[in-house]
């Protein structure tokens, strides 16, 4: 060994952890199958540790050793979803999840170098699940949504045939991000049918009325996409599809400026997209429609 070197153990050697989080994620993909649902839940819990460890701990992903991920950094990492990227328990659990998944992974392809990783993970107390509010917006509510948004800006116009087409189809946010082109079908009767493309891959199809047909057509033209089949339906002005992050923005953005102009309204505590597919439930049940049709739609 040359003088002044110093011999690493495996589990201090930088390189070894983001190689294995690369192979992991690899092997998750081709080789387990994952649901493409569980592939984003894992890159966004090492998506976000690279950015904890850069912003808080001034360490590189690639600098990374598995003697660092001790359970007191773990627990700090956690504090840090909690805190700055206001995380709720459930989603904290499922980055948890995801180290362990890389632990089980890690041990069984380099036992010297993870299995300190491992038994530190295992020391730290999963987050208890929050009493969650089943929220949902009242027909004037819903009105109120789809009126807010300006027709006179690009993202205006996009927002005002997001918000009609999530209560058409009840559609969760993750799949109207992955919605395209190909998946839509005008009918002759002016209506559209949509294909959805939702948990593990299953896909179903809805058929949406006429006037909010008229209006996805009508943006879509707008977009010139009509014609183009592997363009995602929504975008931002910056990338060609949208992420669950930025759809969960829009609603924010829109909920906050109508309990400014309609303080006797939206008084639930927390709205989500996921409000606007409990909105539709709501009302199909409201209409008389029977619960096994209702469960069979969404």
């Amino acid at each position: 060994m040359p003088k002044g070197k110093k011999n690493l153990n495996p589990d201090e050697t930088p390189g070894v952890f983001s190689s294995m989080v690369q192979d992991f994620l690899t092997y998750v993909v081709d080789t387990k199958g994952e649901s493409k649902a569980t592939q984003r839940s894992y890159k966004y819990a090492f998506k976000h540790l690279a950015e904890y460890m850069m912003e808080e701990q001034h360490i590189g992903f690639g600098a990374i050793t598995f003697s660092m991920m001790t359970t007191k950094m773990i627990e700090n990492y956690v504090k840090w979803l909690a805190k700055e990227r206001k995380n709720s328990n459930k989603t904290i659990d499922a980055r948890l999840a995801a180290f362990g998944a890389f632990a089980k992974y890690a041990v069984n392809h380099n036992f010297e170098a993870a299995a300190h990783f491992q038994r530190d993970l295992a020391a730290v107390e999963r987050r208890k699940p929050e009493d969650v509010e089943v929220s949902y917006f009242t027909v004037p509510e819903v009105r109120i949504l789809f009126d807010l948004p300006k027709h006179n800006t690009i993202s205006g116009r996009r927002d005002a045939t997001l918000f009609p087409f999530m209560f058409a189809t009840a559609i969760r946010c993750q799949e109207v991000c992955d919605l395209q082109v190909k998946h839509v079908t005008f009918l002759e009767d002016g209506r559209a049918r949509i294909r959805i493309r939702g948990k593990g891959e299953a896909m179903r199809t809805v058929t949406i009325c006429e006037d909010v047909a008229f209006a996805l057509r009508r943006y879509m033209r707008y977009r010139h996409i009509l014609d183009v089949p592997e363009a995602f339906v929504f975008n931002t002005q910056n990338n060609p599809k949208m992420s669950v992050s930025c759809v969960e923005d829009i609603f924010d953005k829109y909920i906050r400026i109508a309990r400014e102009r309609h303080q006797e309204l939206f008084q639930s505590k927390h709205y989500s997209p996921h409000s606007m597919r409990h909105t539709t439930a709501v009302c199909m049940l409201e209409a008389g429609v029977p619960l096994p049709v209702i469960k069979v739609f969404l």
